[in-house]
């Protein structure tokens, strides 16, 4: 599905990324640690194009680089952390979802309609379809942002810490509608996390950056059974009734 070889970004003086290579599988769900300032937000950005790396990315066989935006736009979403604020009405902002499909000023389709209603109902927002964004909770709005994502349709989903700010009900609620998606509609998923315990829990595959080298590719279980949790993190292990570890 992707494939990055040799990501390299340089800003200034300074590299941000260092050969950073990895694989994401069809339908897989990945899930990108590091401490903060090692470079999480950056490898999303440059997936997005937003920031223009060095080395090789190539999406279903195709390098990105050579892509359209608006091709790119049907082939890869980004849900960044900080979402922008907004008066427009869920149901609207699902429908932004949708620009990368549809000409200048043309009439909504049936496929639009139908791709926007799947949204909202997959992320349970459907009764909130006409409230505005601004007036929903917390966890609300990052589901109205990422029934957008899911509007867009594309088969490459980037999050970027979608569950930033959220208690621990709305984090887990979130993160099942991720899970959701990826094994029931074989979308592609990477996405940047905080939380050890909430990473183990989503996540087939883990990926960890330290100061723009990765640091870590592998399984889940690899990474339980490896020290970094513990040892690079600065985390305690703790059993849980899942019997998944939690972290603190």
């Amino acid at each position: 599905m992707l494939d990055v070889k040799e990501l390299t970004l340089i800003r200034g003086k300074s590299t941000i990324l260092s050969n950073v290579s990895f694989t994401l599988k069809k339908g897989s769900v990945t899930v990108l640690l590091g401490k903060n300032g090692s470079g999480k937000t950056s490898l999303l950005r440059c997936l997005s194009r937003e920031l223009i790396p060095f080395g090789s990315i190539t999406l279903a066989g195709d390098p990105l680089a050579s892509l359209p935006p608006r091709e790119r736009a049907r082939r890869l979403g980004l849900m960044p952390q900080l979402l922008p604020p907004t008066d427009m009405s869920v149901r609207e902002l699902c429908l932004l979802g949708r620009s990368p499909h549809r000409r200048l000023l043309s009439r909504l389709s049936r496929t639009d309609r139908a791709a926007v209603s799947h949204a909202l109902e997959v992320t349970g927002l459907m009764p909130l379809a006409e409230r505005s964004v601004h007036s929903l909770s917390g966890g609300e709005q990052r589901r109205a942002f990422f029934a957008t994502l899911l509007a867009q349709d594309t088969p490459l989903l980037l999050l970027d810490e979608p569950t930033a700010h959220l208690d621990a009900a709305a984090r887990r609620h979130l993160l099942s509608l991720v899970s959701r998606v990826a094994r029931e509609e074989g979308r592609t998923v990477l996405c940047v996390l905080h939380e050890l315990s909430d990473a183990v829990r989503l996540a087939d595959r883990v990926l960890v950056l330290d100061n723009g080298q990765l640091a870590f590719d592998g399984t889940t279980a690899e990474f339980i059974a490896s020290p970094l949790p513990e040892h690079h993190f600065g985390t305690t292990r703790h059993h849980g009734e899942d019997g998944l570890p939690l972290y603190y």
